[in-house]
Formats: C-alpha cells, structure tokens, sequence
C-alpha cells in the first residue's frame, strides 16, 4: 500500500504539514524572515508499504534514510499506525457499503428483466440478460477470490500465533507478501469493477430503453 504522511522534514518548516496543493517539488517561506525551504517528495519504505514525506532538498539521502530507518526502529510503525487503521477501516466500510448497493441492484434489475419478459423482444431480453450475467459473474467471482486471499492471509496468521519463537519474522514476511499481493491485484480490481459496472449499467440501460419503447407503443 502507498501512504502519502505529508510531513515536512529539515528546512525552516520542519514538523508541519506540507500543503495540500503541493505537487512533486515546491517551495516555502517561513513568514516574517524571508527564509526559503525548497522540498521535494521522497520515499521509503516500511515492512512492504511505501510512503511519501516531503523533504528539504539540502539533506542527502543517505541522511534522509538514516533518519527514516531511526524511526521505524523507535516507534516500530507507530508513527503510521493511526493513518494505517483509518484508511483499512475506511475501505472495510466502502467495500461493505458497496457490496449492500451491488446486491440491491442486482436484486431489482433482475426483477425489471423478469416483469419485462412479456413485452421485451427476444434480442432485447437475451442481451439484457447476457450483460447483467457477465456484470454479476464478474462481481461474484471478485467476491469469491478476495475471499480465499482473506483466508489464505488469517491461515498465515494463525500459523504465525502457534509458532512463538519465528512470530515476529513471519509476521513482517506476512505483511511484505500481503503488501505486495494489494499493489499486483489493484490494476485488476480496477478492472473488475469497470467490466462489473459497465456490463451492468448496459443491461440497465436496455431494459429502461425496452420499457420506455414499450410504453410509447402502447399510446
């Protein structure tokens, strides 16, 4: 996972925020003395996640990870813990919110294409049904792997619980490999809710079509 931390490091800002409009490079003048700090995004990384902290371009990196490694040796990962379970229980939220959605409009474009059977075309009832098909595989099938990596990832967890002596290597072997395996899967979970979605909102968009035709016929 990428966390952006938006902490300045060195310079005449040293501790604050960097502002939010902030691209790759920027500068910043500490009021009242005319003094300037030119920052610049750097990054490193910690038991598989990267993150982003803006640094003065003044300290070398060497230096920078240095600095970068003191803290994760001092605090172990607290000084991300609280931005870390923030974004995990904010995307536990999303996904549940979206799940409840996805299985209510399923639910009632199923219903639209079963009350539309009657007035539809056969053309017209196959491809709804072909593209409402394709749209609830793809969130099924999505649904039912992240399934298995989530319980591939609590076998390794127990395994690690029952083995005191290799916990603390297993453990950050475990979220290295985990790490990696969300940054592979995000290009095809992007791509799943594009064919989930989009396959979806066609079928919609046929049966509401069907309909509105239907109902012009019947004037």
């Amino acid at each position: 996972m990428d966390y952006t931390l938006g902490r300045l490091l060195g310079g005449v800002a040293n501790g604050l925020d960097a502002p939010s409009y902030w691209d790759t490079i920027a500068e910043w003048e500490e009021r009242g003395t005319g003094r300037k700090t030119i920052y610049e995004k750097r990054y490193f990384f910690h038991r598989g996640d990267k993150f982003t902290v803006w640094v003065a371009t003044g300290i070398p990196e060497p230096d920078f990870q240095a600095i970068m490694q003191w803290h994760r040796e001092m605090y172990r990962g607290d000084f991300v813990a609280i931005q870390k379970e923030v974004l995990k229980e904010s995307i536990a939220a999303a996904t549940s919110y979206t799940n409840v959605i996805l299985a209510v409009g399923y639910a009632a474009m199923a219903a639209l294409l079963s009350a539309g059977k009657p007035t539809f075309t056969p053309v017209t009832y196959f491809s709804a049904t072909i593209f409402l098909s394709i749209s609830v595989f793809a969130f099924v099938a999505w649904e039912v792997y992240g399934m298995i990596v989530r319980s591939k990832s609590n076998i390794a967890l127990a395994q690690a619980v029952n083995d005191p002596e290799t916990f603390e290597t297993r453990m950050s072997r475990h979220q290295e490999e985990m790490a990696g395996t969300m940054r592979r899967l995000q290009p095809l979970w992007v791509l799943n809710v594009g064919v989930a979605a989009g396959c979806g909102i066609v079928s919609f968009a046929i049966m509401v079509f069907a309909y509105i035709h239907a109902a012009w016929m019947a004037l």
